[in-house]
C-alpha cells in the first residue's frame, strides 16, 4: 500500500512538472463531430462502452464522470492519479439587472482553489469585490454535474456562495463582504437567486486531439433572474433581470490561453445571451462553443476573432472569422485583474474588463429557415483574455 502511494505522488509531481507545453496537436474532427448541428437530446453520461461521446448538445449531461474516476482496484486508481490531478474545475454565473451586474466564479484546480465575487454598480461603475485562494480543495466543493440535482458546487468558510441546480433551474445564494475598489470600503452583499435552466450550448471536447483528454463545458446566457439582493443596506427585487452560466470540468493542457464574451440583455421583450470564444475550444481555428440565446432557444455560431488592444482597456472588436453573423464592439468601464502564481511553474494572468457591447448579430436556427438580426447597443457583459500555466 504504502509504495503505491509514494508511486502514485512521484507520478503526480512529474506529470505536472514535464507534460508538454505548446505546441500542442490541433483538435480536428477524428474524434470530434466538429461544426456539426447541436444534438437535441444528449447521452446520460459522457463515458460510454470505453469511449467518450464527444459532441454539442442542447442540454446538460447527467454524469459526467471521466474514464479516470472510473477504478475498482487501487492499482489502476493510482494509474490514474495524474489525470486527476490535471483535472480542473470552474463554475461561473453571472446576472445583469436594471441597476447592478453580478459575477463569482468557483474554481478548483486541485493543488489550490479561487473563489471571487464582484457587484458593479451600472451607475457609478464601481466595483466592488471578494476575492479568496485555498489551499488544495479545501473549502471549495463542485457538484457531480452541471445538471446533477443532489449535489451543489459551494464555497464555504466564514462566508458562503453555492449554486444547486434543483427542479429546472440554478438557485444561487452569496453572503460575503465586498471591498470597493475606490473607497476600499467594506460593505456586506447577499443574494438569492434562481437562474431558470433555458437550452445550453454543451461541448463535449478532445483537447489537443486526445480522445482520453475531455473537456465538458456546459454555456448558457440570456436565461431569466429572479430573487432578491441585499447590498448598503438596500434591499432590492430582480425585475427583468437576465443571466448567465459557464459550468466546466476540463483535463486542461498544461498551458492554457483564451478569449471570451459573454453578455445577456433584453431588446424590447426579447431575452438576448451572447456566448463568444476563441482558442481553447477550436477546431479549424473556429471555436465550437459560440452561440446566441433568443428567448432561450440557442442558435450556434461559427468562429470569431478578437481584436485585443495592446493594453487591453481599448475598444476589443469581436467578428465572424467567414460570415457576417458577428460584429461586436466592446468598450470597456472597467476591470477584473490578476497576475499570480511561479514563471514555468503554475502561472494565472487573468483579464476580465467589463463595460458595454455594441454592434450587430444574427444566425439561422438549425433545422429551419428562421433567421434572426439584432442590433446591439450599449449592451452591459464582459470579456476575457486569459493565460493559464496549471
Amino acid at each position: 500500500m504504502g509504495k503505491y502511494v509514494y508511486v502514485g505522488l512521484a507520478a503526480i509531481v512529474l506529470a505536472f512538472l514535464l507534460s508538454p507545453r505548446e505546441p500542442y496537436a490541433k483538435t480536428t474532427s477524428t474524434y470530434f463531430p466538429a461544426h456539426a448541428p447541436l444534438e437535441p437530446t444528449p447521452p446520460s453520461s459522457i463515458w460510454v462502452d470505453g469511449q467518450y461521446l464527444f459532441g454539442r448538445y442542447k442540454h446538460g449531461i447527467p454524469d459526467i464522470a471521466f474514464h479516470s474516476e472510473n477504478h475498482e482496484e487501487i492499482a489502476q486508481a493510482i494509474a490514474h492519479l495524474p489525470s486527476r490531478f490535471q483535472t480542473k474545475y470552474w463554475h461561473f454565473t453571472s446576472f445583469n439587472t436594471r441597476e447592478f451586474f453580478v459575477g463569482f466564479a468557483l474554481v478548483q484546480l486541485q493543488y489550490v482553489s479561487d473563489v471571487f465575487l464582484y457587484i458593479i454598480d451600472k451607475n457609478t461603475l464601481e466595483k466592488f469585490e471578494f476575492n479568496h485562494r485555498l489551499p488544495g480543495t479545501i473549502g471549495v466543493s463542485f457538484a457531480l454535474s452541471s445538471v446533477d440535482n443532489s449535489t451543489c458546487s459551494i464555497y464555504q468558510d466564514v462566508n458562503q456562495i453555492e449554486a444547486c441546480f434543483i427542479g429546472d433551474a440554478w438557485h444561487i445564494k452569496a453572503s460575503v463582504p465586498v471591498t470597493s475598489s475606490q473607497t476600499h470600503q467594506e460593505h456586506k452583499l447577499e443574494f438569492d437567486v434562481k437562474l431558470n435552466r433555458d437550452e445550453a450550448l454543451t461541448l463535449l471536447y478532445p483537447l489537443a486531439d486526445d480522445p482520453l483528454r475531455p473537456a465538458y463545458v456546459h454555456k448558457g446566457a440570456g436565461s431569466q433572474a429572479t430573487g432578491t439582493l441585499q447590498f448598503k443596506n438596500d434591499h432590492f427585487t430582480l425585475e427583468n433581470a437576465l443571466g448567465a452560466i459557464d459550468w466546466t470540468k476540463s483535463m486542461a493542457l498544461r498551458e492554457t490561453i483564451w478569449n471570451w464574451a459573454s453578455t445577456s440583455y433584453h431588446i424590447n421583450d426579447t431575452a438576448i445571451g451572447i456566448n463568444l470564444s476563441q482558442h481553447v475550444y477550436d477546431v479549424d481555428g473556429a471555436s465550437q462553443e459560440n452561440a446566441i440565446w433568443i428567448n432561450g432557444t440557442v442558435c450556434a455560431l461559427g468562429g470569431v476573432h478578437f481584436h485585443v488592444p495592446d493594453d487591453k482597456s481599448g475598444v476589443w472588436t469581436i467578428e465572424s472569422l467567414n460570415s457576417t453573423e458577428v460584429y461586436l464592439e466592446f468598450t470597456p468601464a472597467g476591470v477584473r485583474y490578476e497576475d499570480n502564481g511561479v514563471p514555468y511553474i503554475a502561472q494565472s494572468k487573468f483579464f476580465q474588463p467589463y463595460g458595454t457591447f455594441d454592434g450587430r448579430i444574427s444566425c439561422v436556427l438549425e433545422g429551419s429557415d428562421t433567421a434572426y438580426e439584432f442590433q446591439v447597443k450599449n449592451a452591459f457583459g464582459i470579456v476575457e483574455n486569459h493565460f493559464a500555466l496549471w
